[in-house]
């Protein structure tokens, strides 16, 4: 009291950790650690840290300020001595800890047991029954006149000694030898509430008691905790949920993890064991993620925030693998059965029957959950009969988690429980359900058929990922069997690129081909694995030889076999291969046969994914209003089906690819408004993909041509989003390209030092990546950056190489930007009047109008105007521009405004 007196005295103030001791101890020499201890104690009983409330911040090193808001109210009330009536008895013990994120489950169950008389509430071991109903009895103490009384069944060992725990509980004494009609006749007349918490391992005589005093007390209520409801006919029963919490990619600071409950249990424990603790924003998805593994079951939860002060947040993170010795301890002040995870655990574990201790080990060898189907055939060996009924009563005594959703029912063990679970098989027994579950997977997957529908692949990425995931990694260990690998690589590939899991697409194919000579595959396995694996490594590991020589043989094996579709497929990708290179030439070709092939199969997915295609190497080449007829036709063919279809195939969904072509092209030829729409609908559907690659290809495009015509830093926030996007992903060239607009919004900024580096780190990782088709963009940036620095003769040099290998890779669209920068350059370091300059902006001029690009035609002419109008040529100049600005539309556009500025300016 003393302490939050001096801290009230002068809020908001920092108080020193020296001040405070002589305040609160002025004749008597402590150490700072009792200073410590108390104010610890001070947060707890304020609640500080709790659902994001914040009351005594620690300054570290230095001392302490009170930061909630301190009103001073001058009031004063008076009042006599009152005689407290007397409360009811109870003998419910003194809540050490108040529930978190369990308010309004309390309030609910309050009203179901205003109107029933047996509430049973049931949940897995640790999941805070006995915590929410001493709560909620407690709330009930003034209500029942002869008092609450809880019964502590857990320490039963003896069925037959219930009845007797419940009369010594209650303080009667029965001396008959069955004392249960002398008890119910006890209570007859009382006004009473019973909780009886613990009673799943005397489930039969606890129900026989509950059914006898109901029967017989009309006035008494019963409330129980149990892992398995008592299953009689009166009894109204709820299942406690776990504490709510969030994914980590969605909670970025402390305030938005702190609006989960089970990170406000972790905040609020680990506040409470560690007095200096406090949970920092780069720690918020740490936490997160920490709450997800622990499935937000409270004990769990509450062993792991005992940890903090050793390991840190991060820290109990990474060791979660080892779970079951991680979350335990010893603590005097709770029920045995709860000291460790494990020992809460073995209580339910222990008073199973020796067919539900098989099923429930070996249901460990799921990942993530598992039908009912699944486990019968994993766990089936001929010694258990019913597999489905035994999961059945390990859902009713709360072991295995049900979700029915779909009209389809799907189980998994809670990780804690899964890590008891493993730990309780032999080797032998666990490599024998691996095999059965790899070889289950592979079945599932169809891994005979090259099909798998897009439905299919959605259904399977949501639910079985985990499964399949385990499956490989077994399968391609030193224990495993490589032949079920190969199968499990070929049929999982869709899986992997329908979820954007390049890496790991990457991996197991890879794994799968080192294996195929060794088991005399098919050359059908090998085209299926080496596409695959092609996709997979173009989008990590860039436009690579080894990417092109997968795709190559993919192709070779399709033609081979007469195989249609993966002829398209392959095509498809080897032309979008040839365009992130900037191959302009060669994609052209290979468009045109994949078009060709695609017009013959009537394939809607492969004409589509064609005209999309088309539609970029339109645009590549300098055509826009062909791009454009190109992208409408893809879109037009882009159904639902279609696009998840083109995802499965080819990893991208096309569509994507058709809309920034038309946001391209209709800012070539000078159709802001359009453009602009069609970069709005990009970046309105990215908010909610799903699919990383075309995330990455859409925010990109986007972004570049935002940067051509208006002010980029105006999204600043959609160039972080990719950066970190690529960076989770892994996704490097598009990563790279992120570096590249972050370094051209610094140099729009004026911070050209710092635009130059990044665009210099840019252009190394899309080197790295070989990805052409925005290194020429870039190096113009970069060309850009260094003349604003003042480093023209490195800045030409970086000019000139745009220009050349523009020229060489036949991408004409950015032939008028590549000449314009060299121009703008050369015009700065001539010191005469400029005609080399002119010469190249004259031709930029004549590229810009062969392709209509009405844009490049703006951007050139008002470079060519400034030279002319420092020569003198005034009206030459303002003639020129004026020409080309009367014929643009009205749009906010950078370039508009630059022209409008000098038309003023020369008039």
């Amino acid at each position: 009291m003393d302490i939050l007196i001096a801290l009230l005295d002068r809020p908001g103030e920092l108080i020193t950790k020296r001040e405070l001791m002589r305040t609160v101890w002025p004749d008597i020499s402590v150490v700072e650690a009792n200073l410590t201890v108390h104010v610890a104690a001070l947060r707890r009983a304020l609640g500080d840290g709790q659902a994001g409330s914040r009351y005594i911040l620690n300054v570290s090193g230095r001392g302490y300020r009170f930061v909630a808001p301190v009103t001073i109210e001058d009031k004063f009330e008076s009042s006599a001595l009152r005689e407290t009536p007397t409360a009811p008895p109870h003998n419910l013990p003194v809540q050490l800890t108040r529930p978190i994120g369990r308010d309004e489950i309390i309030a609910s169950l309050g009203q179901r047991l205003t109107t029933h008389r047996l509430l049973t509430i049931t949940g897995a071991g640790g999941i805070g029954k006995s915590t929410v109903a001493l709560s909620l009895a407690e709330s009930f103490i003034a209500k029942f006149s002869d008092g609450v009384w809880c019964i502590d069944l857990s320490s039963c060992a003896d069925p037959g000694l219930v009845p007797t725990a419940l009369a010594t509980a209650l303080r009667l004494e029965i001396r008959s030898e069955d004392p249960l009609p002398s008890l119910v006749s006890a209570l007859r007349n009382k006004t009473m509430l019973l909780v009886l918490d613990g009673c799943e391992h005397v489930i039969e005589a606890t129900a026989n008691l509950v059914s006898s005093v109901l029967s017989g007390a009309s006035s008494v209520k019963i409330l129980a905790t149990s892992r398995e409801p008592l299953g009689l006919p009166s009894e109204r029963v709820y299942r406690l949920p776990s504490l709510e919490w969030s994914a980590p990619s969605s909670c970025r600071t402390v305030a938005e993890i702190l609006k989960f409950p089970a990170a406000q249990l972790l905040v609020d424990r680990a506040t409470a064991a560690v007095a200096e603790f406090e949970l920092s924003d780069a720690d918020a998805p740490f936490v997160a993620d920490l709450c997800r593994n622990l499935d937000g079951i409270p004990l769990a939860i509450e062993f792991a925030a005992a940890r903090v002060e050793a390991f840190g947040v991060r820290g109990v993170g990474s060791r979660l693998n080892d779970m079951l010795l991680l979350l335990g301890r010893s603590h005097r002040a709770i029920p045995r059965r709860h000291r460790t995870i494990e020992a809460t655990l073995d209580w339910s574990y222990q008073i199973l029957g020796p067919d539900e201790q098989i099923v429930l080990k070996r249901l460990a060898v799921f990942v993530g959950g598992f039908t009912l189907d699944s486990a019968s055939t994993v766990l089936a060996d001929g010694t258990i009969a019913d597999i489905p009924e035994i999961v059945a009563n390990l859902v009713l005594k709360s072991l295995v988690a049900a979700d029915v959703a779909d009209g389809s029912a799907r189980f998994r063990l809670l990780e804690t429980t899964r890590a008891f679970a493993l730990a309780k098989l032999s080797t032998a027994e666990l490599d024998s359900l691996r095999r059965r579950h790899a070889r289950h997977y592979g079945d599932l997957l169809g891994t005979t058929s090259i099909r798998t529908t897009a439905t299919e692949v959605a259904t399977l990425r949501r639910s079985e990922i985990g499964n399949i995931r385990a499956a490989l990694e077994w399968s391609f260990s030193e224990q495993g069997d490589n032949a079920i690998g190969v199968l499990l690589a070929i049929a999982s590939r869709s899986i992997w690129l329908g979820s954007s899991l390049l890496t790991e697409c990457h991996k197991w194919t890879e794994a799968a081909i080192a294996h195929l000579d060794s088991l005399e595959s098919n050359d059908r396995e090998e085209m299926m694995l080496q596409a695959a694996l092609g996709i997979s490594q173009m989008f990590t590991h860039g436009t690579s030889e080894e990417a092109h020589s997968a795709l190559l043989r993919a192709n070779q094996l399709a033609e081979h076999l007469g195989d249609t579709e993966y002829q398209l497929r392959t095509l498809a990708v080897l032309t979008l291969f040839n365009i992130r290179r900037g191959e302009w030439r060669h994609s052209r070709a290979l468009g045109r046969r994949l078009a060709e092939v695609a017009s013959n199969s009537a394939d809607p997915v492969a004409i589509s994914t064609a005209d999309a295609m088309l539609a970029s190497i339109s645009a590549g080449h300098g055509e826009p209003t062909e791009a454009i007829k190109h992208a409408e036709r893809a879109l037009q063919g882009s159904t639902t089906s279609v696009r998840d279809a083109q995802i499965a195939r080819s990893g991208l969904d096309h569509s994507v690819q058709a809309r920034i072509v038309l946001a391209q092209s209709h800012w070539h030829l000078g159709q802001l408004a359009q453009s602009a729409s069609a970069i709005d609908n990009v970046l309105n559907e990215a908010e909610d993909y799903e699919h990383s690659v075309s995330f990455g290809v859409g925010v990109t495009w986007c972004l570049l041509t935002i940067s051509l015509g208006r002010n980029l830093h105006s999204y600043g926030s959609w160039i972080t989003r990719l950066k970190e996007h690529t960076q989770r992903h892994s996704l490097a060239s598009y990563y790279g390209c992120a570096l590249g607009f972050e370094g051209k919004m610094a140099t729009d900024r004026g911070q050209h030092d710092d635009g130059v580096g990044l665009m210099r780190a840019a252009l190394a990782r899309l080197r790295s990546r070989h990805y052409g088709i925005l290194y020429t963009p870039f190096l113009s940036y970069l060309a850009e950056a260094l003349a604003a620095a003042g480093h023209l003769g490195e800045a030409l040099i970086a000019a000139e190489e745009s220009l050349l290998r523009t020229e060489q890779q036949g991408a004409l669209w950015w032939i008028p930007e590549a000449m314009r920068t060299k121009a703008d350059i050369l015009a700065s370091l001539d010191e005469s009047d400029g005609e080399e300059a002119e010469t190249l902006l004259l031709r930029a001029l004549d590229a810009a109008r062969a392709q209509q690009a009405l844009s490049f035609e703006l951007r050139t002419s008002l470079s060519l105007a400034r030279l002319l109008r420092y020569r003198g040529q005034t009206a030459e100049a303002r003639a020129l521009l004026d020409a080309v600005y009367v014929r643009c539309e009205d749009f906010d556009a950078v370039d508009l405004r630059s022209a409008r500025q000098f038309l003023s300016e020369c008039s």
